[in-house]
């Protein structure tokens, strides 16, 4: 329910009784985080049926070409059969992949890593597995007009807010 990428998780001809499952982090603090207990849970039980599941651990410095050198060794492993970033700063290391030799899935919503909301996902690396959650800005804005009543209400945004298709109505809201 709350983590909808793991549905995605690829049930690629596991021809194993173990699966193994990369975890690379931003860091030491996330290593233990509850938001990791939660998505290690829900694949234990996604795949209990099917797999022992394992789970190894990267853990990079902070810093960007440290998570593109953990993302790489992870995927180079041959005990590993997929690979979860759970940072931000991991996962936007296999965004810029231009290859991923073994399936990647993205804990974040692809379009944090997407230069627009509106970008093409065509340019993203074979294997890599991610969301693209719902976005209904003018649905919350008229929620937020229902409830506070508000006379005024200021938008702060680029540019790509001009080439959303609801924009016309934003405006005529605020």
């Amino acid at each position: 329910k709350h983590f909808l990428f793991l549905f995605l998780l690829p049930c690629f001809c596991f021809a194993l009784d173990k699966a193994t499952i990369a975890l690379v982090f931003d860091g030491k603090s996330w290593e233990e985080n509850f938001f990791v207990s939660l998505v290690k849970e829900e694949i234990v039980d996604l795949l209990q049926h099917e797999f022992d599941v394992e789970f190894v651990s990267f853990i990079d410095d902070w810093s960007s070409r440290e998570s593109a050198a953990l993302l790489k060794e992870a995927m180079s492993d041959p005990q590993v059969n997929v690979v979860i970033p759970m940072g931000i700063l991991a996962s936007a290391a296999a965004v810029d992949q231009t290859e991923l030799s073994k399936p990647v899935v993205l804990a974040y919503d692809i379009r944090l890593f997407l230069d627009s909301p509106y970008a093409t996902t065509a340019h993203l690396p074979k294997n890599l597995i991610y969301f693209k959650g719902k976005s209904d800005f003018l649905g919350d804005l008229r929620l937020f007009d229902e409830v506070t009543h508000a006379r005024k209400i200021a938008v702060i945004g680029d540019n790509s807010l001009l080439g959303m298709e609801a924009f016309p109505n934003i405006q005529r809201l605020i």
